[in-house]
């Protein structure tokens, strides 16, 4: 199943990038889109460690392979 946002990810790229050229502060933006001032800070990290890229919608959750999974449980232990 894939993750949809309700918020187009072309609007989270122009809402942080507005936000992070000092056109629009933090709150602003949340008010604007009626989400939470979490879910913004949220996407500006995603944009700084990613890019606009990584704002885009997602087609299924990331899987694991057995092998990796046991390795990292025996690790932790």
């Amino acid at each position: 199943m894939s993750r949809k946002s309700k918020i187009d990810p072309i609007v989270k790229v122009k809402i942080v990038e507005q936000y992070l050229d000092g056109e629009i502060g933090l709150g602003q933006a949340s008010k604007n889109l009626g989400v939470a001032c979490q879910s913004i800070r949220k996407w500006i990290s995603i944009y700084q460690c990613n890019g606009p890229t990584g704002l885009l919608n997602q087609p299924k959750n990331k899987s694991y392979s057995k092998a990796l999974k046991i390795s990292a449980v025996n690790d932790y232990l």
